[in-house]
């Protein structure tokens, strides 16, 4: 990913200054935090969520393994898709879009750690009504 530094320079400014709220492209280039430090990378990561709807875990809770490497048991790659909640105003289905994992990392910057993922964003199709 040639553009992962400005990306990361990017989403730096975001976090440090939340009361711009704007675009991340609006903001001039110049103005974001340098970082020039190691990344940590991850082939995997787990999510624990409330499943009411299966009640085979303790009390409804389940968790997952996400994998995201470039070589899973010695063969192919395995980046795993998730859904993502996108608009939390909206009940159901309807408030998650999906995405494949194409990295796990994490960085420190300022005495901060910062968990973060590369994603794919997949379309929507078309809305259901």
């Amino acid at each position: 990913m040639p553009q992962f530094p400005e990306i990361l320079r990017r989403f730096l400014h975001g976090q440090l200054y939340p009361a711009d709220a704007c675009d991340p492209q609006e903001i001039p280039f110049n103005e974001c935090p340098f970082y020039d430090g190691k990344l940590r990378i991850y082939n995997s990561a787990s999510s624990t969520f409330f499943a009411p709807s299966d009640l085979s875990g303790v009390y409804g809770m389940c968790r997952e393994y996400i994998h995201s490497c470039s070589m899973w048991r010695n063969e192919d790659p395995c980046f795993d898709c998730v859904f993502v909640v996108t608009d939390p105003q909206v009940e159901g289905m309807r408030a998650l879009d999906v995405a494949r994992v194409l990295c796990f990392f994490s960085f420190r910057y300022l005495q901060m750690v910062y968990p973060c993922a590369i994603i794919h964003w997949f379309d929507r199709c078309r809305e259901q009504v």
